[in-house]
């Protein structure tokens, strides 16, 4: 039986390339690839994703049966989407890509409130706020995350930027959402002018193919975005 395995790395804080977090749980060999049975948390995971980037109830149960059967979904077969649309929700910069079949895949990247000036954040320790000096943008501790209905991915990050560089720092608390098996769990950072930090997987499903996925948030002097690749 496979079903939609959730790893979550809650605590995990890697700081160099190459470090690695696996986690392998072992599907059903005798089980058809074809045939996918999702438990009650996997089902509320599908329908919590579908709700927040705009997903028609109607069509929801239309593509919770292409998942069940096995047939993948426009948005993890790396065709274009139809539509993109941008805008700011509920204290989060959103991208949602909607796709042919109706599939989707947002991104929220949470937008740092103003830090007061006594330098306590109204929001507690877990607050994404933001600041300057001396010609010294940043955000601290901000959510970057990435879903479509079928496979998802967050963490948190701080980042500067500058006329002429920037610096993205203290990434951690990873969390990754997949339809099968999830392994070799790793930061890849890049400093520079442009600077980023990704994260990286191996995702299998039914026995089939190893696929790498990553989401990356980027920082520049000009401003900040998230990327991803591989299979959603």
């Amino acid at each position: 039986m496979n079903k939609w395995k959730r790893a979550t790395f809650a605590a995990a804080v890697l700081t160099a390339v190459g470090s690695v977090l696996a986690v392998a749980p072992v599907a059903n060999a005798t089980t058809s690839p074809s045939v996918i049975e999702l438990s009650d948390a996997d089902l509320a995971y599908f329908y919590s994703v579908a709700d927040r980037f705009g997903v028609p109830e109607d069509l929801q149960e239309s593509l919770l049966a292409k998942v069940k059967a096995g047939v993948p979904l426009d948005s993890s077969t790396g065709v274009a989407p139809v539509s993109t649309v941008m805008q700011e929700v509920d204290g989060f910069t959103r991208t949602v890509e909607t796709f042919a079949d109706g599939s989707v895949i947002g991104s929220d990247i949470e937008i740092p409130r103003v830090e007061p000036e006594d330098g306590v954040s109204a929001r507690g320790i877990a607050g994404c706020t933001t600041g300057s000096s001396a010609g010294v943008f940043y955000g601290q501790d901000c959510w970057v995350y990435t879903s479509s209905l079928t496979m998802g991915a967050s963490f948190y990050t701080s980042y500067s930027r500058w006329s002429t560089g920037s610096s993205v720092w203290n990434w951690h608390t990873p969390s990754i959402n997949v339809i099968g098996t999830v392994t070799n769990v790793k930061w890849v950072p890049v400093s520079g002018t442009n600077s980023k930090i990704t994260l990286k997987w191996n995702s299998q499903s039914g026995g089939l193919a190893t696929l790498t996925t990553w989401l990356t948030f980027n920082a520049s002097p000009t401003g900040i975005s998230q990327t991803r690749g591989g299979s959603w």
